[in-house]
């Protein structure tokens, strides 16, 4: 039978890859917790009371590597852009081409809408309370804007922690996704070792050259001027590309259990070498290991049976990963308010700050992002995206393992469009069967 546009070749890398969305869910927990520590919405972990203090120890000691969620994030999005490409050429780079414009397109449908809505909301808060809390005060509302809105923000120590925090990390995805369709045509001339090699080398000197220009950071000068610099793309591309390698091992690789069980077992070390490399949560070589490590494990987490992740643990952690982008966008202005009232109520108070996170702030983040999800985010995954170009007579479907939310043709035609940042809960093979037909 001859193969159509929407059957994949016999041989060629799965549909649904259900570890992308786990990780993502874990990877945006992470972070939530790192910020409600960072607040003080969690308390310090050093508590003085003797029953409370040995799980404050590690409980909360791992709350304070939460940031590292966003190092996982880096590498996914390296991952998910790339994932697609290699499953439509059927594993071979050689054979893909980017249509530069749809892939824009494409990105910007699926970013822009709702990072606009909350930008919106956070400066019309900011605006109206004159005391709103935040990481550092907004320094002229035309021009604070007019960064973020352009995603520039995060190039100015002035705007990268402005507003919300956590909108530095968009400012960098939306640099990547210039620099990508480079980094895919480098890989596709010279090979993996090039890009790898190139962006690591590029890193260390960034980061040297930052560590050189600014002593003593991050305790002097103002964290701010590090943040962006430290976290400017050329320091972080190499963390993207690894993503982008390990996306190349899943899509050849997977099933050869020995070669991915190996980089399982080989991301261990490594984060205890990254963690043992860092000057705390800082170092020339930290970020650029932990990139390795996230992307070992990716490969190694590739070789875990699809029916683990619909287990009662693993299937809630990947709804969170469903909604991750929206809880992303609106936990940190969530926390910094509650934060107010923990520091004005309960000063000094461990339980109780405990209690208030994962009874009821935790849980009203996540049902703030399932409505904003559902709102601003879900309309725009069900629009039908243009499909990457590939340069094959017999070119596979998008990726369907990164499943758009909605039902029946609506949810289909995000599937095939391929686009890599929709990641959603898998779909029965009979469901999209049963779409297709329709």
């Amino acid at each position: 039978m001859p193969q159509t546009a929407h059957t994949p070749k016999p041989d060629s890398p799965p549909e649904h890859l259900a570890f992308v969305d786990f990780l993502r869910g874990v990877a945006c927990l992470w972070v939530v917790v790192f910020h409600a520590n960072g607040w003080q919405v969690l308390p310090d972990w050093r508590s003085t009371d003797p029953l409370v203090s040995p799980l404050a120890t590690v409980g909360l000691s791992v709350a304070q590597l939460g940031y590292l969620g966003v190092h996982l994030f880096l590498v996914l999005s390296g991952f998910c852009l790339t994932y697609p490409v290699l499953r439509r050429a059927g594993g071979d780079l050689s054979q893909t081409r980017l249509n530069l414009r749809e892939f824009a397109v494409r990105r910007a449908r699926r970013i822009l809408p709702p990072y606009y809505v909350a930008l919106a909301l956070v400066a019309l808060v900011a605006l109206t309370l004159a005391e709103a809390p935040m990481r550092h005060p907004v320094i002229g509302w035309g021009w604070d804007v007019l960064a973020h809105a352009f995603l520039v923000h995060n190039l100015s120590s002035k705007t990268v922690l402005t507003l919300n925090g956590s909108f530095w990390s968009l400012g960098l995805e939306a640099q990547w996704y210039v620099a990508f369709p480079l980094v895919l045509a480098w890989a596709r001339r010279k090979g993996w070792l090039a890009p790898a090699l190139g962006t690591l080398v590029l890193g260390v000197a960034w980061q040297r050259l930052v560590w050189a220009r600014l002593p003593g950071y991050p305790e002097a000068p103002e964290v701010s001027v590090g943040n962006a610099w430290l976290y400017a793309l050329p320091a972080r591309l190499f963390e993207f590309v690894c993503g982008m390698v390990a996306a190349q091992w899943v899509a050849k690789g997977r099933g050869r259990a020995t070669p991915v069980l190996l980089a399982l077992a080989g991301s261990l070390p490594l984060l205890v070498v990254a963690t043992l490399a860092a000057r705390g949560r800082f170092g020339v070589w930290h970020d650029h290991l932990w990139g390795i490590a996230f992307a070992l494990m990716l490969v190694g987490l590739s070789a875990v049976p699809g029916a683990w992740f619909a287990g009662r643990v693993p299937r809630l952690l990947v709804g969170v990963g469903t909604v991750s982008y929206s809880l992303y966008l609106v936990h940190e202005p969530l926390i910094a308010f509650t934060s107010v009232f923990t520091e004005l109520f309960l000063k000094d108070q461990f339980l109780p700050r405990v209690a208030i996170f994962w009874g009821g702030l935790l849980p009203f983040c996540l049902l703030t992002a399932r409505v904003f999800y559902h709102c601003f985010e879900a309309p725009w995954l069900k629009k039908k995206a243009p499909a990457l170009a590939v340069v094959s007579q017999d070119a596979t479907a998008g990726a369907a393992h990164l499943v758009a939310a909605g039902e029946g043709r609506d949810q289909l035609a995000a599937v095939e469009a391929g686009d890599p940042a929709v990641v959603e809960p898998p779909v029965a093979e009979a469901e999209l069967t049963k779409a297709r037909a329709a």
